[in-house]
């Protein structure tokens, strides 16, 4: 799937900048997994699949950003 590959890219470029702590990542991934399985499941059409994830994995970066900001 193109958005768990993207998020992976990023997670792995997070971590390696050292913004990350693997235990965050691997709690992010569990949360997004089943996700975007239903949400791919919900959207039928192809065209629209790649602009809805790029959208929703926009969201939560930002609400796993805010979320990391809260806890410090």
């Amino acid at each position: 799937m193109v958005s768990v590959t993207i998020l992976f890219l990023l997670l792995i470029n997070q971590l390696a900048r050292g913004k990350q702590n693997p235990v965050h990542v691997l709690g992010l991934f569990m949360f997004i997994k089943p996700l975007v399985a239903a949400l791919t499941v919900m959207i039928t059409t192809v065209r629209y699949q790649y602009q809805f994830e790029a959208v929703y994995i926009c969201i939560i970066i930002l609400a796993h950003n805010q979320i990391h900001k809260g806890i410090k």
